[in-house]
């Protein structure tokens, strides 16, 4: 089919960058997934408050004071996560669990309201691991007039037993979605955890689609983007199967985000097997983003599926 003529600027080319392996599985051995929320009030409100009130932009990093108090007031169930994840990685990295928090967007809905997206990484100050090993999550600090909040955003389900690592970045901030502004945050997960050894790998790379406005930040499209399986095989030797997507995307004469295109390519061992496109269409009606059936190529498939 012949695809609308888009500005080259808008084509991204998702690169495979971590590892997710099929290994043996530990309980507590990467962050929970699971909703949480802290409010902050009185004078770390007012302190916040006073810091972020004059950003109409992301700043590029925070003042110790003001990361010490979302480090305190990161919820309870992700500061005993940490501790517990980095319990599992071996006597170097026991007891030594830390944690840090940056800024990745914010939007000043008006002098009174303001989100900010944050990243919280949980990491080891053991020699050797902080650089390598890590796991984070989205969260959202919200500050208004007479309080603020920190409410943690999962991007899986919760598992007892995985042990999945997650790095999380910025992709894109200046999108439209449905005349709200709109940002895209890509996951990379990967289970080269030091808690498990392991001789199969996969990686796998998505990009979550949010709005931002006075509502909160909604997630309108997930796309499970690139995915790559590694086989070890020590007589016959190693074996690659792999999925690459690239991503198209289609504005209106407003900049909203109306279509966004997946192709994608499936190679095995380096060699492209098939290629497919996935088409998703915004439907006003019912505000979603909806799959277009009709124009999935049958040789479109995911790999490496455990």
């Amino acid at each position: 089919m012949r695809l609308p003529a888009v500005p080259s600027g808008m084509y991204k080319i998702i690169l495979l960058l971590l590892i997710f392996s099929t290994a043996a599985l530990s309980r507590g051995s990467n962050l929970p997934h699971i909703p949480a929320s802290s409010v902050i009030t009185g004078k770390d409100h007012k302190i916040l408050k006073t810091y972020f009130g004059p950003y109409d932009y992301t700043p590029g990093s925070l003042e110790d004071s003001i990361g010490n108090i979302l480090l305190r007031r990161l919820p309870k169930p992700y500061k005993e996560g940490c501790k517990s994840m980095i319990s599992t990685w071996g006597e170097d990295a026991k007891n030594l669990s830390a944690t840090a928090v940056r800024p990745i967007h914010l939007v000043k809905h008006s002098d009174n309201l303001q989100d900010i997206l944050l990243v919280y990484t949980c990491f080891s100050t053991a020699e050797g691991y902080g650089d390598l090993y890590y796991d984070e999550r989205l969260a959202v600090l919200r500050i208004d007039s007479a309080r603020s909040s920190v409410t943690v955003i999962p991007h899986g389900p919760e598992c007892d037993n995985c042990t999945e690592l997650s790095h999380i970045g910025l992709y894109e901030d200046t999108l439209k979605i449905d005349n709200t502004e709109a940002i895209s945050v890509i996951f990379g997960t990967s289970n080269d955890n030091p808690c498990c050894g392991a001789t199969d790998s996969i990686k796998q790379v998505e990009v979550k689609y949010f709005t931002i406005s006075r509502d909160g930040f909604k997630e309108r499209l997930k796309l499970n983007l690139s995915r790559q399986a590694t086989f070890h095989d020590e007589q016959n030797g190693d074996s690659t199967a792999a999925q690459v997507g690239m991503i198209e995307t289609v504005q209106d004469e407003e900049g909203n985000i109306v279509k966004i295109y997946v192709h994608t390519e499936n190679k095995v061992n380096g060699f492209t097997t098939s290629r497919g496109l996935i088409k998703y269409s915004w439907n006003r009606k019912r505000r979603a983003f909806e799959e277009d059936e009709l124009n999935r190529s049958p040789e479109k498939g995911t790999i490496g599926n455990s």
